[in-house]
Order: structure tokens, then sequence, then C-alpha cells
């Protein structure tokens, strides 16, 4: 099989062809304006079909690996692929780093999710070297007529193949299983929350849906608030860590009395929340004013 090299290639593009399908209609089933109970559901499949997906494709780089290898023990002969296909390659690798620039100056933007873009604009970086790495081994093999090198660039670079393909199905599995809680976004939660409302945060439980979090956070409030109160504030703070934490798709704030039973003022509490978020408001306005300001100096 003397293109290895491109097939091996088509694999990594074709995982990330089905990874941007995967993010694109997760985007779609969050944004769609249909309202019902089972939409959130239907992210679990976005973890399901990437599970089945890693699972073939590992299997398909397996059997190339095994075949390039077998073939060269049993026979001793092997052919260097054609020096055509470097072209394939290197343009491969030009076309990795033009979208890893692109999902960088994405990230850069102001009100833009991190998670998504920042592990694609990593994954297109390591694609271009590995398209760079299998485009100089075949150079290397053909110049030197040792078709060896090219076989160990594709050792080399199933190798990173698989690491990827086992690292998606550990993630999936987890995600499926509801159990995957990242202790970064469980720290970010109880920050906002205690920004927010100086109340003391008991526990975050969260709950995988695909790429998002269902957060169910409790919060210890004095036992001087009244039902209604309790009501509003709560669903006030779930609002609060629905806007500005982009991983979470849904919430839910449990007020528990706590150990204190002091007083409370509900409006000073409800005041301190729209200071902080006019606060934001100001300073996210004078972040796109200082990007227009930018921009109208580029094209001036």
């Amino acid at each position: 099989m003397p293109y290895d090299v491109i097939l091996i290639d088509s694999f990594l593009w074709t995982l990330e062809t089905l990874l941007f399908i995967g993010v694109l209609m997760t985007l779609y089933v969050i944004t769609s304006k249909t309202l019902y109970g089972a939409r959130y559901e239907l992210l679990r499949g976005e973890s399901l079909a990437s599970l089945f997906i890693a699972l073939f494709a590992s299997m398909l780089t397996l059997y190339l690996v095994i075949n390039k290898l077998s073939t060269l023990f049993q026979q001793g002969v092997i052919h260097s692929s054609s020096i055509l296909s470097t072209v394939y390659m290197f343009s491969g690798a030009v076309v990795s780093l033009i979208i890893w620039r692109y999902c960088t100056k994405f990230m850069n933007m102001p009100g833009i999710s991190l998670a998504i873009t920042n592990t694609l604009a990593k994954k297109q970086l390591l694609d271009s070297l590995v398209d760079a790495i299998l485009g100089i081994s075949v150079v290397i093999a053909n110049v030197l007529n040792k078709p060896i090198i090219e076989v160990l660039g594709i050792t080399l670079t199933s190798v990173y193949v698989l690491k990827g393909y086992i690292e998606l199905i550990k993630e999936d599995v987890i995600r499926l299983l509801g159990t995957h809680e990242p202790i970064k976004l469980k720290k970010k939660i109880i920050k906002l929350v205690k920004l927010r409302s100086g109340l003391n945060v008991k526990k975050v439980m969260l709950t995988s849906l695909g790429s998002f979090y269902e957060a169910e956070v409790w919060v210890e409030a004095p036992s001087t608030m009244t039902l209604i109160d309790a009501y509003n504030y709560a669903l006030r703070l779930a609002k609060n860590v629905l806007h500005e934490i982009q991983e979470v798709i849904r919430a839910l704030v449990i007020l528990i009395p706590s150990d204190n039973s002091r007083a409370v003022d509900i409006n000073a509490l409800n005041s301190r929340s729209d200071l902080l978020i006019h606060k934001d408001g100001i300073v996210n306005e004078l972040i796109n004013n200082d990007i227009k300001i930018k921009r109208s100096r580029r094209v001036n």
C-alpha cells in the first residue's frame, strides 16, 4: 500500500470533520427555539456518536500499522510513497496552521466560549506538525531510498493518533456515565456565587450533558428569609450562573438554612448583585469600545 501516509492523514481529517459537525449540531440544539425538557438530554448523543467514531477510527489505525509492519517483517520489501504525495501532506499542514490561527484569533474576542475553541486550536497545531513530519519522512525515504524511514514516520504518527482516540474514548465514557465533574468548574461556580451573594456555598454537584454541564448549587442562607424571597433570590443566582459561566447550560440553586441565624436584608443582597452586574457591564462596554477604536485605526 504505497500511499499509507495519505490514508492515515485522512483519518485525522475525517475525525476533524466529524468533530466540527458534532460542535455544529451541539450548538444547533443549544440555540433551538423549541422548548421541551428532552432537548438538553439530546446532547448526550454527541458523546455517544463521538465514542463510536473514535472506536472505529482506532481499529482502522491499528489495522494500518499492523499491516504495514507485517509486510515489512514477512516480505522484507516495502515501497516508499510517491514524492508527489508530499504536496498533499504539506498542504494539509498549511491548512491546519490557518485554522489554528483563526481559532486563536477567535478566542481573543470578548464574550466567546474558550472551551471548544481552545481544544480545536490545540488539535489543529498538533495536526499541522503530524502532516509536516509525514511529508518530511516521505522526502527523506525517497532521497535516501530507505522506505524504513517512512514506516517509522507512519508508526510514530499512528501512536499519536491512537493516543488522541484513547483520550477521546475515555472522556466520552465518563461523560456518558455523568460522573465528569471538573474541579476548576466547581471552584469557578463557588467563586461566582460568593461574589454575587456573599453567602456560603455548601456544595456543588455537576451532571455532564455532552460538552456542557447541569449545575446544582446548595447555598446557606439565613433562616429569617421568607419563602418568596428565597425563591426569587435563588432564581436570580441561577440566572447569574447561566449567564456568566458558559460551560453550564442548566442551573438549580437551592437555599438551605444556615447555622448563623442573623437577620438578612434581601434588598441589600439584591443591591449587591445589581452593583456587580452594573460594574461588569461597564467593563464589557469599555472593552468593546476599545476594540472598535482599534479596528477603526486599522481601517484608516
